[in-house]
């Protein structure tokens, strides 16, 4: 049996959509940070850890991962300061970092 509550607003509220968005709240409150997310992914298919990424390395393959988490942290709407923030980079390396990543994606696109 459901039981109704007038929430706030005078919206209807029944006890499972309570238990369902109380379900999503808490998947989304213990869910890594989009940014960690993207981190392990880009590890995952650069085969680069994340350790590399994160410290001064200037190998190739290294700096092409990291600019690619750059640029699919900006996409997913971080700000380029915060970006640097989680790289331990200044806000206009970040910025040269994604348009490198760009540079890099056309040129392979236009093979």
């Amino acid at each position: 049996m459901l039981s109704l509550d007038r929430g706030i607003g005078g919206s209807v509220w029944d006890d499972e959509t309570l238990v369902r968005d109380w379900s999503l709240a808490r998947k989304q409150a213990f869910a890594p940070p989009v940014w960690r997310q993207i981190l392990d992914a880009v590890s995952k298919e650069h085969r680069i850890s994340i350790r590399d990424i994160l410290e001064d390395g200037r190998f190739r393959q290294i700096v092409t991962a990291r600019h690619d988490a750059m640029w699919r942290m900006r996409r997913a709407g971080m700000t380029y300061a915060a970006i640097g923030r989680r790289l331990n980079r200044d806000h206009a390396t970040v910025m040269w970092g994604i348009k490198q990543h760009e540079r890099r994606m056309a040129l392979a696109g236009a093979r």
